[in-house]
């Protein structure tokens, strides 16, 4: 997590073959592989890989490779694309699942993600204020275009990352962790404050940050606590991680036209906001219409995806943000299946209450009643965010792989011990 707050926003090009260049995301990948070579856990505590695992190995090495083939770019290609895949998912998410696959270490990682929020709300308020300067402040470049850190009279922050939209999602993110876990008593303090006060300093964070999406994922990730609540079970809570595949199917088959979601987000959202959002969507629609000429697997690289114009030959569009779109375009309609399958399954099994009533939750007695719920709730936020925003963030590729694992060691009983009454996992009592 501090590599991820902290660490700059470059590139280095790396000269030896098959290995990708050095940025913040592979230096993570790694130092979790040398962590895990120094740790010897690998010997200690082995993985086991299941069904579970399939669309993550499908996207790390079959689909790359098929792309590269498929395209004519050769093996060499694929395997290079098969090391950036894994670099990029593979290792962040079986971390995930090796060394996040306790009751506990959930409750370590939801309470570690509230404390990575606080310590980014000083250095946004810092921003906010003295305008985005910590990243030139630090290492002595700014990382991305200053003009769009200009919101509503005033800065966004963006601290050390790739983009304010991605400190926005962040704080939106360990906001809705810390209010799940105040709000079912399940942590009273962090750092010696208060839950309450730590809730409000993060919720006045994310709303410095001005981003209307990250607002609205904050509101939908508290909303979700009371309609639990009130509900008791995961009934309507479903249809938060259904409208995920239930979109792209829409914009794929373009079900979903660009003057309709106009339209809709005009009732929601200012001009501003309307004008920003239909930006992203007419990149979607040229990538779109460029990725239907290679369905299956994409065009292999962004370069090769990139709309041009027929006749002149010059590019239609300057940029493109939807990681959905960005993973159509490269690897098709596989890589697409693929990845939101290896990301989405773990929210998904919570969710469904696929987990039997007897491999979960001692409801009464576990003090870690919440933390598999409201990761759930807040990955499926994070997916989401990827139907706008490219920004994968390393730390929640790790909290999929950590929920995957609560999926595969309930079934085998591995939680039993901890977990044993006979109460459904859609009657969870967080009152």
């Amino acid at each position: 997590m501090g590599a991820f707050l902290f660490l700059p926003m470059s590139k280095i090009v790396f000269p030896l073959p098959l290995l990708p260049d050095i940025t913040k995301g592979v230096v993570i990948a790694y130092g979790l592989l040398l962590g895990e070579l120094i740790s010897n856990k690998k010997l200690n505590s082995p993985l086991k890989l299941s069904i579970v695992d399939l669309p993550m190995l499908l996207f790390c090495i079959a689909v790359p490779l098929a792309s590269s083939l498929s395209n004519g770019l050769g093996l060499y290609d694929g395997i290079v694309s098969i090391i950036n895949n894994y670099l990029t998912y593979g290792v962040l998410f079986w971390a995930g699942r090796r060394y996040f696959n306790k009751p506990e270490d959930l409750r370590a990682l939801t309470i570690g993600m509230v404390y990575g929020g606080l310590i980014c709300v000083p250095l946004v308020i810092f921003e906010v204020r003295m305008s985005p300067q910590l990243h030139t402040l630090v290492y002595g470049f700014f990382q991305h275009s200053f003009l769009q850190h200009f919101r509503q009279g005033g800065f966004r922050p963006i601290l050390f990352m790739s983009h304010g939209l991605m400190v926005a999602l962040w704080m939106s993110i360990t906001t809705t962790l810390c209010f799940w876990l105040w709000q079912s008593r399940s942590v009273k303090y962090f750092w010696k404050i208060p839950a309450g006060p730590t809730f409000f300093l993060l919720a006045i964070s994310t709303i410095l940050c001005k981003s209307a999406g990250a607002i609205s994922f904050m509101l939908i990730g508290i909303s979700s606590y009371f309609v639990y609540r009130r509900q008791s079970s995961f009934k309507h809570l479903k249809w938060l991680i259904l409208l995920i595949p239930i979109y792209l199917y829409f914009r794929i088959s373009n079900l979903i036209t660009a003057s309709v979601i106009e339209s809709m987000a005009g009732n929601l959202f200012s001009d501003e906001r309307v004008s920003s959002l239909m930006v992203r969507i007419m990149q979607e629609d040229l990538f779109g219409d460029k990725a239907a000429l290679h369905p299956l697997f994409g065009w292999g690289w962004m370069d090769r995806a990139w709309p041009v114009d027929p006749g002149t030959g010059e590019v239609l569009v300057q940029m493109v943000d939807a990681f959905w779109i960005i993973i159509f375009s490269t690897k098709g309609f596989f890589g697409l299946i693929t990845i939101y399958l290896a990301l989405g399954f773990g929210s998904y099994s919570i969710l469904f209450g696929m987990v039997k009533p007897n491999h979960f939750i001692n409801l009464k007695s576990s003090p870690y009643k919440v933390d598999a719920v409201v990761l759930s709730i807040v990955i499926t936020i994070f997916l989401y965010d990827t139907l706008l925003n490219g920004m994968v963030t390393p730390i929640y590729i790790l909290c999929t792989g950590a929920l995957t694992s609560c999926y595969t060691n309930c079934k085998t009983e591995r939680f039993s011990e901890t977990y044993t009454e006979e109460i459904s996992i859609n009657k969870i009592d967080i009152n």
